[in-house]
């Protein structure tokens, strides 16, 4: 969606603002949508529509924390992660997926009303593109901040809170999805001569779409799948670890303390530098944890009180950042020299 904002921004103020943004490709740029501007729109999506430019919004993502399903499918994500038979899964992703539906928690009433005028506009924007005969397929990034499975169905949701049919939000997890691989003559539709992939349902989502949960037997080529949990499970493959998903927090590098030496019994304002540093980093004098400021990416201010310099010495220094991802830094020696 980033870049059909962009182009429907027009006007010298929304240029602007959004030339002051950090746009970045898989973060949230919630804030650029409210410049979009509907008199464009139009121009866009048959722009669009004539190169059969397929459409991937991933509203869930975006905007789960802001939606009017946000507490409800935070429950729904929590109650599955809760599974027993799901312990298996690394708690750095279940803090992720459930910490995004908080992002917004601590921004300004008037951020967020800006966020969600930005998101009516995306609806409004969704919803005449596929009345244009423009097509969407679902995804949620479902590797960044979201529940595998279950945040295809809440994407679909949200889809049809955009405006789009029960029918058509359906489409975009089936037949559209297989046209934009150029699978459709294999699967997306029910037909002779498809493979047989059916998820078969207890109740009609085309009088609710949230009842595409009610799944009763999933058929994947021909073969009924087995659709419980297994507590003895194990991951296959080497975890990639925290530094190959930006949504977890880096682990912080600590390159220097300056000063290096405080007098016993004083108070000493320490500069810590160095980098992967996040606002609720902190800094550990001989493993306990200090005042600690954010000052950016690469610094950090902290604050010895009389107590910690209680006994001279040489000390342990080091920077402490929480899960999801983080870790501790490497330490770096402080002094408490003799008064």
């Amino acid at each position: 969606m980033v870049g059909v904002a962009m182009a429907t921004i027009r006007s010298p103020q929304g240029r602007k603002a959004a030339e002051g943004m950090h746009i970045e490709a898989g973060h949230k740029n919630s804030f650029l949508y409210q410049w979009m501007e509907p008199a464009y729109f139009e121009e866009v999506i048959e722009h669009l529509v004539r190169r059969n430019v397929f459409m991937n919004p991933t509203l869930h993502f975006e905007w789960k924390a802001l939606t009017e399903h946000a507490r409800e499918h935070e429950l729904e994500d929590s109650r599955l992660l809760s599974n027993p038979n799901l312990q298996y899964m690394p708690m750095d992703e279940r803090l992720v997926t459930l910490g995004q539906y908080h992002w917004a928690d601590k921004r300004s009433a008037e951020e967020k009303k800006q966020f969600l005028n930005g998101y009516r506009k995306v609806q409004d924007f969704l919803r005449r593109f596929v009345k244009a005969g423009g097509k969407i397929y679902s995804g949620t990034d479902s590797a960044a901040a979201t529940t595998p499975g279950l945040s295809l169905h809440h994407e679909m949701e949200l889809l049809v809170d955009a405006g789009l049919s029960p029918t058509e939000a359906i489409l975009t997890s089936t037949r559209w999805g297989a046209e934009i691989i150029g699978l459709d003559k294999k699967l997306g539709t029910v037909e002779v001569n498809k493979l047989a992939d059916l998820v078969i349902l207890r109740g009609n989502p085309l009088e609710d779409i949230r009842r595409t949960r009610e799944i009763e037997q999933v058929v994947r080529d021909g073969e009924i799948v087995d659709l419980s949990y297994h507590s003895d499970y194990r991951f296959p493959f080497r975890r990639p670890g925290p530094q190959s998903k930006h949504l977890y927090n880096p682990i912080p590098v600590l390159l220097d303390i300056n000063p290096p030496v405080g007098a016993q019994g004083t108070e000493v304002k320490l500069r810590v530098s160095g980098r992967g540093f996040v606002p609720n980093s902190v800094v550990l004098f001989d493993e306990v944890p200090v005042g600690t400021v954010w000052v950016s990416p690469t610094e950090l201010s902290a604050v010895l009180t009389p107590s910690h310099t209680s006994r001279a010495g040489t000390f342990l220094m080091r920077v402490e950042t929480p899960k999801p991802g983080g870790g501790v830094s490497a330490p770096i020696e402080f002094i408490v020299t003799f008064p």
